[in-house]
């Protein structure tokens, strides 16, 4: 039993004790602690047998009658148990009622003990010898109700039935049905106390009398009447029983009722019924009985095994789930130690000097512990077995509780994590990134390898320190933590910092995020440092970059255009410029960048990002561009960068080069034929002129010979003009520098490069002074560069070089130029690393009208009259060249000599 349950009976005026089904005091109240006290009476009452402590003479021996009655109300034998005892205190004399009823069923029966302050009722029956009227005072003032009953007509009936040997009241109701109703009418009350009165709320004996005699006293249960008749029958002296009563509105209370039959027979037919009301008694039991009925639904209801424990060490009671656990019934437990009983689960209780029960004895505190223990498959379970202690009133230990909580799915867990945080510590120690936990206060728990070797920390130096004992102030301050509510879960960046570190000062950056406990509290925090010194060195390199990137978009005079798809994001001055729009019209604007193109001119550009476009100016105007495009990041986001060059003035230099080129074609072929035509004449004109020596000049044969002379002559004058077209005269030739003609070739070539192609330069500053016609010999530069530009298909290299070289005497220039005894020629080199010629092409490639090009891509004449222009100069043209190995052309042209150069 619990004693915190029968705190309740604290609030009756009588003294009450409750006792085990072994007889032991479980529980007093406060009125029995009061009366002890002011007694002088012993207090270690509790735990100890009711017997040892009360119930005894004045020679300290115990009553029969107040051990066997206490006896057999714990056993159950009879139903309640009534005695009347003195108690005479050095104070005054006292006489009290002793009423034993049963309490609880089954393991936790016991029974209450009710002593009843009646020194006022004995006083009142001694007095009642000596006066009526004090007796009836008395009676009417006693807090028990007292009705009077005259029994002589059921007595005369009952020596009636003893004269026929009935032995029990039973027997002859079985014979006679109706003897209940008829004994009714037998019974008289004679008199009814203030208190009966006041308990059946009956205003005087009248009101409760009509209801018929005695008879309302019984009529709650006929058991009880039957009982009560059975003791007249026995004509014992005195008997006592419960029973529920009705009062006059019909409201139930209940009494505990002894009466009592004198002994005389002149009195014997008068019976005295003492009523106590024990409503709220059994208001108080039934409370404490659904309490316990609660508690024990509590314990049948735990998920894990349960025990409670006495402080003998003895199992009082235990749960379903031991019982699935361990198996068997209940009764094979109660009542034994606990050692005993819990070994098959594990119990930690080998002995008593390590039991929890003995150690709660001196500490009175929950006490818990893990245990191991093999299960009937083998395998070994682990229990948290915790011990919790029930006190009395007196802070003394009177029980405990003991769960075996099976945490062998938590243990093998455990384990699991400790080998996921050992290979998660070997992970992040070969992460190159320096990481350290903190707790929620701050404290270092550990960090990485990296953060060892970035800090020149120790780790095991770390844990469990704060931040301002393991750095110099100025660094410790940002790694404190700022508080849990400025740290989101998902990480938080802080500002760039500088600290210092193994390797000097470091730029770093911190994230944090924090992780929790089950319940949300925060458990602590997980830092990355982010070294970004060469991050951030970088991004100033990148940032000064871009500043020189606009100064030379600013300045550069090409047409500088930043789009995203169609969107112009911006534009340089020069596009202002020779556009005609504002910058404030072009950038962010609803004006695209396809507004400002016609139709792309080329789809195929000289190399992979360069292409040829018309651009519209403001005024309508057209810009021919070379336009290359390249992908850039523009204000954090990918765009497009075009740079377009005008090249609407070289354009036109182009055109008519073409058509000077296409006109030399045709004056090469013209002046074929006009050599071939040249020489007819001359034979015609040689001939006509022989003949008209024969004959006579005014003969009809002498004037048609004089037409034909004079047709030749004029077809001669024909050939003339057409020489002169072919520019194969000698006019136009004078001293030129070969350097200077080289230089404004290659200004003219140079924008037409894509800029793939890299040009370079390797011209000395020389003096080659030439006798020749400059338009043919620019012409010639320029056809050879066009080749190397249209040999090279995407990426590639043409290397320029002039310089004077000295022949020697005898070498294959002089015999090859008998009428040049000059010994200094000019040497310009023009290469490329081209697609290059075939083998079989190299003979070839100087013949009129051959050409490796497709059809419309070239005429084939460039290259003869580069042969042409230089062998007219004396001087001679080389090729070295093979395939995918790129071309080398080399002309040599003798140095003009001049009237008084050696």
């Amino acid at each position: 039993m619990n004693a915190p349950r029968y705190t309740i009976l604290d609030s009756l005026s009588f003294s009450v004790a409750v006792l085990d089904n072994r007889g032991v005091i479980v529980f007093v109240n406060r009125a029995w602690k009061e009366f002890g006290k002011s007694n002088g009476a012993r207090s270690d009452y509790l735990g100890k047998p009711y017997l040892d402590y009360c119930a005894c003479d004045d020679e300290g021996k115990h009553s029969d009658t107040v051990l066997k009655g206490i006896q057999n109300v714990l056993n159950r034998s009879i139903p309640s148990f009534s005695h009347e005892y003195p108690c005479h205190s050095p104070v005054e004399q006292r006489w009290f009622r002793m009423i034993v009823t049963p309490h609880g069923t089954g393991s936790g029966q016991g029974a209450v003990i009710t002593h009843e302050n009646i020194t006022d009722r004995k006083l009142a029956e001694h007095h009642a010898l000596f006066s009526t009227e004090q007796l009836s005072l008395i009676v009417n003032n006693v807090d028990a109700g007292i009705i009077g009953i005259d029994i002589s007509r059921l007595d005369a009936y009952f020596e009636q039935l003893r004269a026929r040997n009935v032995r029990t009241i039973h027997e002859h109701l079985q014979r006679n049905p109706r003897f209940l109703k008829e004994t009714s009418s037998l019974i008289k009350i004679t008199s009814i106390n203030n208190s009966a009165l006041t308990m059946y709320k009956a205003g005087n004996s009248s009101a409760l009398l009509s209801k018929g005699n005695g008879f309302f006293f019984f009529r709650s249960s006929t058991r009880t009447y039957i009982r009560a008749l059975q003791a007249i029958y026995e004509q014992r002296s005195s008997f006592e029983f419960t029973s529920v009563q009705y009062d006059l509105d019909g409201s139930p209370f209940q009494v505990l009722a002894k009466i009592a039959i004198p002994r005389s027979a002149e009195h014997r037919h008068r019976l005295i019924i003492c009523l106590v009301d024990i409503t709220e008694l059994k208001k108080r039991e039934n409370e404490l009985e659904n309490i316990r009925n609660y508690l024990h639904s509590i314990l049948e209801g735990m998920f894990d095994p349960m025990l409670v424990i006495d402080k003998h060490f003895v199992i009082t009671d235990l749960n379903k789930k031991f019982l699935d656990q361990v198996g068997g019934e209940r009764s094979d437990y109660i009542g034994k130690e606990c050692h005993q009983a819990g070994l098959v689960i594990g119990h930690h209780c080998k002995s008593k000097e390590l039991c929890p029960v003995r150690r709660m004895h001196y500490s009175r505190k929950p006490f818990v512990c893990e245990q191991r223990a093999v299960d009937e498959h083998g395998s070994i379970r682990h229990y948290q077995v915790s011990s919790f202690p029930l006190l009395d009133s007196r802070g003394m230990l009177e029980k405990c509780v003991e769960i075996y909580h099976d945490i062998t799915h938590i243990k093998t867990s455990q384990q699991v994590l400790r080998k996921q945080l050992d290979f998660t510590e070997k992970l992040l120690d070969t992460v190159s990134v320096a990481i350290y936990y903190q707790k929620s206060d701050g404290r270092f728990i550990g960090c990485n390898r990296a953060f060892e070797l970035f800090t020149g920390v120790e780790r095991r130096k770390l844990r469990g320190l704060t931040p301002e004992k393991v750095f110099h102030p100025g660094t410790a301050r940002h790694f404190t933590l700022p508080g849990e509510q400025a740290i989101p879960d998902d990480g938080h960046h802080d500002a760039t910092v500088q600290i210092e570190t193994s390797h000097g000062p470091r730029d770093v950056a911190f994230r944090r995020a924090a992780y929790r406990h089950s319940d949300g509290r925060v458990a602590g925090y997980i830092t990355v440092i982010t070294d970004r010194t060469e991050q951030l060195q970088y991004e100033n390199k990148i940032r000064k970059s871009e500043e020189q990137f606009r100064h030379l978009a600013e300045k550069s005079p090409n047409i500088i255009v930043i789009r995203s798809d169609e969107e112009i994001l911006y534009v340089n001055p020069a596009c202002s410029d020779l556009l005609g729009y504002s910058r404030d019209e072009l950038v962010g604007t609803s004006l695209r960048y396809s507004d400002l193109c016609f139709r792309p001119l080329s789809q195929q550009a000289s190399g992979n990002d360069t292409r040829e476009i018309l651009l519209k100016t403001n005024n309508g105007e057209k810009l021919t561009c070379i336009s290359s495009s390249a992908p850039i990041e523009f204000d954090g986001a990918m765009a497009t960068m075009e740079i377009s060059t005008d090249i609407t003035k070289l354009k036109e230099l182009e055109e008519k080069y073409i058509q000077s080129q296409r006109l030399n074609s045709l004056g090469t072929l013209a002046g074929g034929i006009a050599h071939d035509f040249n020489n007819i004449i001359a034979s015609i004109l040689g001939y006509a002129t022989m003949t008209l020596d024969d004959i006579d000049h005014h003969s009809v044969a002498g004037r048609n010979v004089a037409v034909i002379i004079d047709a030749c002559r004029r077809a001669a004058d024909l050939v003339d003009q057409i020489l002169s077209f072919s520019r194969k005269s000698k006019g136009g030739k004078q001293v030129i520098n070969l350097r200077d003609i080289l230089m404004e070739s290659l200004a003219f070539v140079k924008p037409l490069t894509p800029s793939s192609i890299d040009l370079r330069y390797d011209i000395a500053p020389v003096i080659c002074m030439i006798h020749a016609d400059p338009v043919k010999v620019q012409q010639s530069i320029i056809n050879l560069c066009t080749n190397a530009i249209q040999a090279i298909e995407r990426t590639g290299t043409i290397s320029i070089s002039l310089k004077n070289i000295e022949i020697p005497a005898g070498s294959d220039f002089s015999t090859a130029n008998p009428d040049q005894p000059a010994r200094t020629v000019a040497e310009l080199s023009i290469a490329d690393t081209g697609k290059g010629i075939e083998e079989g092409d190299l003979e070839r490639i100087f013949e009129p009208f051959f050409t490796t090009k497709e059809v419309g891509q070239g005429t084939g004449l460039g290259l003869a009259e580069v042969y042409g222009v230089v062998s007219d100069l004396g001087g001679t043209i080389s090729v070295d060249s093979m395939p995918d190995a790129g071309t080398v052309f080399i002309l040599r042209i003798p140095e003009h000599k001049t009237e008084g150069t050696p």
